[in-house]
């Protein structure tokens, strides 16, 4: 099943490639699922290294050669 993210989730977002390496790895908190542009599912996302995102959908993300993974955090 796959896992769909709510507004308060904690999540880890991996991606590969990343923004400074092979694979780039966030863990941070859902604060709002968006529509944006008339694509829903964009997360509005709070990292626990510091600062807000909007992250795209994965489906976005492979548009441009991203893979982009994201599963609920363990408690």
């Amino acid at each position: 099943m796959t896992y769909t993210p709510a507004t308060g989730d904690r999540i880890i977002v991996r991606r590969t490639p990343g923004n400074h390496g092979r694979i780039g790895v966030m863990t941070g908190l859902v604060l709002d699922v968006r529509t944006i542009g008339g694509v829903p599912g964009i997360l509005h996302f709070q990292c626990d290294q510091g600062g807000c995102v909007y992250l795209a959908t994965n489906e976005q993300m492979a548009e441009i050669g991203v893979t982009q993974t994201i599963q609920r955090a363990p408690d």
